[in-house]
């Protein structure tokens, strides 16, 4: 979940993680809990919206947190990702955040006890309604990303993370996608996920139905037209 204040532009504090990013972590971590989520965009089966008072219940798990950007609230769930990565029944809690590395909580949290940082390559295209309220799927925050992952202070290896740079692939993940043929039936018979609009691409994986709208982002489908 991203938070864009009204002063950077946006009233909407639900910004959902993509999947061509999440999918992607997921591979390795399988995430069994998503920390900061809504029934609509939650990433796991199990899910909270309530983070800070978040206990964990149940062992085994592995936790992914896309946290609201604002602050003083994004500094206090890093802070809780960190006391979460060192409770009974937690093996790892991974976030993604802004890669803002002169804050505080970076150097008293992120830099002294994480596992691993990652830089993100380019901005995370996240989806969600912006101020016009249309669904969107590109759209950016005002600075780069970066995936922390926290696990138990004694598992560290290294009294520093370890500093990686992480290249999404935005069009490879883009490809999963097959355009539905004109005079297709199914066209038809599917509207998009997101709109009322007919269906014009079919990701044959998760059987979803999108318009080119809300495939690409509002910008890129017009600069196809």
């Amino acid at each position: 979940m991203k938070n864009r204040t009204e002063e950077n532009g946006s009233k909407n504090n639900e910004w959902e993680t993509p999947e061509y990013v999440f999918d992607e972590l997921n591979k390795d971590s399988r995430f069994n809990m998503d920390l900061c989520a809504t029934d609509k965009n939650k990433k796991c089966l199990d899910w909270t919206d309530d983070a800070l008072n978040y206990i964990p219940h149940k062992l085994g798990l592995d936790i992914w947190c896309n946290p609201p950007y604002s602050f003083p609230l994004k500094d206090k769930i890093i802070r809780k990702c960190y006391e979460l990565s060192q409770m009974k029944g937690v093996n790892s809690v991974t976030m993604l955040i802004p890669s803002s590395t002169e804050t505080r909580v970076f150097h008293d949290i992120i830099w002294k006890y994480a596992l691993r940082i990652e830089f993100i390559d380019t901005r995370v295209r996240f989806k969600g309604y912006n101020t016009k309220g249309e669904y969107v799927t590109n759209a950016t925050g005002q600075s780069g990303s970066m995936i922390v992952t926290f696990i138990k202070r004694h598992e560290l290896s290294s009294d520093r993370p370890y500093v990686l740079t992480r290249k999404f692939e935005y069009r490879e993940y883009m490809m999963n996608f097959k355009l539905l043929r004109t005079g297709d039936n199914t066209i038809e018979d599917h509207t998009c996920k997101f709109c009322n609009k007919c269906a014009q691409y079919y990701r044959y994986k998760e059987n979803d139905y999108v318009c080119k709208e809300h495939l690409f982002g509002k910008r890129e489908a017009n600069d196809d037209n």
